[in-house]
């Protein structure tokens, strides 16, 4: 059921005009489908190097991952700058 949905989704966006290596880091970013859909992508659908989707969908993570763990810090570092402001206005 998911990789038929992944396959529909693959001959959309490629009907589209979108590079192979956009449609796997696409479907590497949607929540369900994730890294291992997009090495399915990668391999069985588009006939990709299995190290090239490799790499695309790890790079999609990693992104994912530096961006979540920079807006963590940035939460964090307001909500500190708040708490030492209304400690100065006490």
């Amino acid at each position: 059921m998911v990789q038929e949905f992944c396959r529909n989704l693959q001959e959309f966006l490629t009907a589209h005009g979108i590079p192979d290596w956009l449609v796997v880091f696409i479907i590497s970013v949607c929540p369900i489908l994730e890294c291992r859909l997009g090495m399915f992508t990668a391999i069985v659908l588009l006939q990709m190097n299995p190290f090239v989707g490799f790499i695309i969908s790890f790079l999609e993570h990693f992104t994912y991952t530096v961006h979540t763990f920079i807006n963590q810090l940035d939460f964090r570092f307001k909500k500190s700058s708040r708490n030492k402001q209304v400690c100065l206005l006490a």
